[in-house]
């Protein structure tokens, strides 16, 4: 055969599996280009190829495989749906040898050359064909893959490809796996892949039997059980005793599904499970008072209601001022809370169908460092007799948060999580603090240096109680000093008094713990001590997170106002308090446009510099780069022309003038004017009605725009 070839054949795809030479395969053809080549081939007696689909194809590549099966056509039948039905006649393999194209006959045709098999030592062959067939005869033992005709063929065969052949077409391979061995021309090596896939089945297929037996077990059991329980009812009822039985039966089922939503899973599989025991357990049985007894026991369990022991407001108020010191307003709010949901409570219990709206908020204590944010929680937390889960923002995991609360389900106490530094916590962490708070799985408690109203989402501050705690005053922190002194039975010098009380800023926590590291020192404390531990103030800079925007807010301010002296000041206090430069470099580049804008062009520019230059620079050096920005912005003519005309113009969007747009200024119109034809200007309408949404004050070099605007246009 390999005398006329390569030749030219139509070429058909397979849609389905590859076909091998020894298959005599009916086909099915429905598209034209294939039924032509089916014509053509019969006209000519000619041979053709068939060659089978991809499954997935990738970019400039042919949708079929390069090999395939030369046959013939031995039968053709018109079909009443408009198919072809053929018998193809499977010969030998064939290998694409150019890309087919498709003829002025309107069909595909390739140039095929046969696979030819390299040549094999026999005696290695036929070792490695044993061992494959014992494979085999495994495989059909567990599967129906090799029926019994199939086995006789390969035992009656010599031709170890055909051999191949005959198991890869029995095996249902994937696609590409099929492709690799049909492809392959090293008889030795398509033995061995074979091997691998057969005992790969045989593992597959006895999986899949053992996994078919279990079902099949415990459905011959499940069955066996369902007999032998009717059998104990029909034996209950002529004996008058399951009536009574089976209510019994149903209510504790009915109880236990009720209870469902406040037991853990392994909680109500264990009642669950001794009642189906219960059930099957004879009534005089001495099991079965003593299973009755614990399901009993175990439904009478209060699960899911909760007993609220009710707080008294005077004993709230008594605590917060014996375990916190001052904060007389934010202790008052605190209190005032507490008594409106009392009150509430009070009403729900009158009108209970009412649906309870104060469940899923969050407590935000907001205030500088040291005034006593976490104190407030822990005594909060001691008043409810709540457990108290503590976390920090910075290294907060919900992970974490998860299972610390994993503990507390389906139990009657429900813990108090305490948040410090929510402003740190980003937008996954607060989405994922709401569903505990409208659960009322934990009541949440933070404690924050910045103000919430900027740093928590829209969502948790719609649902907080935001309590401001300012700092210490020197009264304050005077009495709490000399109860500190009491209790370490020291002295202080007055100098080194008034120099601690002047030092702390309002913090309680920095005196404390100054008092507490200078009182190991020595006694007296003297001011020397005191200066030694902590040389500088704590007022120096931004002490506080507020200060940061007070700050903020008044170099801009002073920057509007022209007072580049003012600026500088006040850019010297956001860097001495540890500002980031970034951020005043960013505030700068806004500035430059909403308040200069094109009354000077170059300070955008110059702004836009200072905030690249400082990304790549750093303290300390950032600071000259942002007072050489500063004072240009400060010294530079100001006008918020830009900043009006967009927010005009947006006003005027949102409330619904959307002029339709005219026809010269649409893509491809003819009518529309090219000002570079007419000396840079042509007078053309661009609003269907005219808008006055940019006035100019003709501020620096705005007026020059102006100029040249009223010149082009009179």
């Amino acid at each position: 055969m390999t005398e006329d070839f390569p030749k030219i054949l139509p070429l058909l795809v397979e849609e389905d599996t590859f076909l091998y030479p020894f298959m005599i395969t009916p086909i099915f053809l429905q598209n034209n280009a294939s039924i032509k080549a089916v014509a053509y081939a019969k006209n000519n007696k000619s041979l053709v190829f068939i060659a089978c689909q991809k499954d997935k194809l990738n970019d400039n590549e042919a949708p079929y495989y390069d090999v395939g099966v030369i046959g013939s056509i031995m039968r053709e039948a018109n079909m009443p749906n408009g198919r072809v039905k053929l018998l193809f006649n499977g010969i030998a393999k064939g290998r694409i040898l150019e890309p087919a194209k498709e003829n002025e006959q309107g069909f595909l045709e390739a140039q095929i050359s046969p696979i030819e098999y390299l040549e094999y030592d026999k005696e290695n062959i036929q070792a490695i064909v044993e061992v494959l067939k014992e494979k085999v005869i495994t495989l059909a033992n567990v599967s129906s893959l090799f029926p019994p005709d199939l086995i006789k063929a390969l035992e009656d065969n010599d031709d170890p490809n055909r051999i191949a052949d005959l198991i890869a077409a029995a095996l249902h391979l994937k696609r590409d796996q099929a492709y690799s061995l049909f492809a392959n021309n090293n008889t030795e090596q398509r033995l061995l892949d074979l091997i691998d896939i057969v005992i790969e089945e045989t593992k597959t297929q006895k999986l899949q039997k053992e996994i078919k037996s279990k079902v099949h077990q415990k459905m011959e059991q499940t069955n066996k059980e369902y007999f032998l329980k009717e059998q104990l009812k029909q034996i209950q009822k002529e004996l008058g005793t399951d009536k009574q039985r089976d209510e019994d039966l149903n209510q504790y089922y009915q109880k236990l599904e009720s209870i469902k939503p406040f037991l853990k899973e392994e909680a109500f599989k264990e009642i669950k499970k001794q009642i189906d025991r219960l059930s099957r357990t004879h009534a005089d049985s001495s099991d079965s008072a003593t299973l009755q007894n614990y399901i009993e026991t175990m439904l009478d369990v209060p699960f899911g209601q909760y007993g609220k022991k009710a707080l008294d407001i005077k004993h709230v108020r008594e605590q917060l001022d014996k375990d916190h010191y001052s904060l007389k307003r934010p202790k008052e709010r605190i209190v005032e809370y507490f008594a409106t949901m009392q009150l509430l409570e009070m009403r729900r219990k009158k009108k209970p169908e009412k649906k309870d709206k104060t469940k899923g908020t969050i407590l935000c204590f907001y205030g500088p460092p040291g005034v006593g944010k976490t104190s407030l929680a822990q005594i909060i937390a001691c008043m409810l007799e709540r457990p108290i889960l503590l976390f920090n923002a910075t290294d907060f995991k919900l992970e974490d948060l998860r299972l610390k609360l994993k503990n507390y389900q389906n139990t009657l106490l429900k813990p108090v999580v305490f948040i410090d530094e929510t402003h740190r916590l980003n937008k996954t962490q607060q989405e994922f603090l709401l569903p505990i708070m409208e659960k009322d799985h934990a009541l949440i408690l933070g404690a924050s240096t910045q103000d919430p109203n900027y740093s928590l989402s829209h969502a948790i501050r719609s649902r907080s109680f935001i309590f401001e705690l300012t700092p210490l005053k020197k009264s304050d922190l005077d009495k709490l000093c000399a109860k500190a002194l009491t209790l370490l039975k020291k002295q202080i010098e007055p100098g080194a008094k008034t120099y601690l009380l002047n030092n702390s800023a309002g913090d309680a926590r920095a005196l404390l713990n100054l008092l507490d590291l200078s009182a190991k020192v020595e006694n007296p404390i003297t001011l020397e001590t005191l200066q030694s531990l902590r040389p500088h103030s704590l007022n120096d800079g931004s002490y506080s997170d507020d200060t940061h925007y007070n700050l903020t807010s008044a170099l801009i301010k002073s920057l509007r106002g022209s007072d580049e002296s003012a600026s500088i000041y006040y850019l010297a206090r956001l860097i001495a308090g540890g500002e980031n430069p970034e951020f005043i470099a960013r505030r700068l580049v806004i500035f430059a446009s909403e308040d200069i804008g094109n009354a000077n062009p170059n300070a955008l520019n110059l702004a836009a510099s200072c905030l690249f230059a400082v990304k790549q620079i750093g303290y300390p050096e950032a600071r000259i780069i942002l007072s050489q920005c500063v004072i240009y912005l400060a010294c530079s003519p100001k006008s918020n022309t830009a900043y009006r005309a967009i927010n005009q113009a947006l006003d005027c969007v949102q409330k619904g003038s959307l002029y339709p747009i005219p026809k010269h200024l649409l893509p491809n119109a003819k009518d529309y004017l090219y000002p570079h034809d007419y000396n840079g200007y042509v007078k053309q309408d661009y609003l269907e009605k005219p808008l006055d949404l940019v006035s100019s004050q003709g501020i620096g070099f705005e007026k020059t725009l102006l100029e040249w605007l009223d010149k082009i246009r009179n």
